[in-house]
């Protein structure tokens, strides 16, 4: 879990930075932030087995979307990349009570 931390929060920042200039249309002249939304997507998608069952499943929650995102990001399609960037979100929420129970036994609050 410790590798993976760092990994995700990559991830999380990546998204933060590309999801401004893709909702604005701009993908074409986000290049960096693409190819860091790319990287950070496939270091989570090449994270190692977790030692629980269905957690890597579960922290790689809409990771294949942001890679796909990254992709057509770098391409120029603002509005394919916005798409995958909302499947990814609904992915990632949805995984959140998933992760918790199985690290916690629980649903957090």
């Amino acid at each position: 879990m410790k590798r993976a931390e760092p990994v995700q929060i990559e991830l999380n920042d990546s998204v933060a930075a590309v999801g401004p200039a893709v909702a604005a249309g701009v993908a074409s002249k986000a290049q960096p932030l693409c190819s860091r939304l790319v990287r950070a997507a496939g270091a989570v998608l090449a994270l190692p087995p977790a030692p629980l069952p269905g957690l890597k499943e579960e922290l790689a929650a809409g990771a294949q979307d942001l890679h796909r995102a990254g992709l057509t990001c770098l391409a120029g399609d603002a509005v394919a990349a916005r798409a995958h960037l909302d499947a990814a979100q609904a992915a990632r929420t949805s995984s959140e009570e998933r992760v918790d129970k199985l690290l916690f036994g629980t649903a957090a609050d």
